[in-house]
């Protein structure tokens, strides 16, 4: 009976080794896989964040340039500006109704 007992034993302190082993694997695994992810969501989060600077940049000149030429064209055209604002609020007032 102990003979028996001592087995069952063995095989439930081996059948855990083996479990131990197999999460400790797992683990590793799962660290490997979450590390990798981390450092590709970091090199994406640079490269979006050296394209939103660059497009930031390239959009505040074209605002500039956007400025620049209703500027000249107020400047030139005085009686025009004012009869497409005042155009422009009707509509905007009328849809806003």
């Amino acid at each position: 009976m102990k003979a028996a007992s001592d087995e069952t034993i063995s095989a439930i302190d081996k059948a855990s080794t083996a479990f131990k082993s197999a999460i400790g694997d797992a683990e590793s695994q799962v660290k490997a896989i979450v590390e990798k992810a981390s450092d590709r969501a970091a090199i994406a989060r640079t490269d979006a964040t050296a394209w939103l600077g660059k497009r930031g940049d390239e959009l505040s000149a074209a605002q500039g340039k956007v400025v620049d030429q209703t500027s000249s064209y107020i400047s030139a055209n005085p009686l025009k500006a004012v009869g497409i604002a005042v155009v422009a609020a009707l509509i905007v007032g009328r849809l806003f109704r």
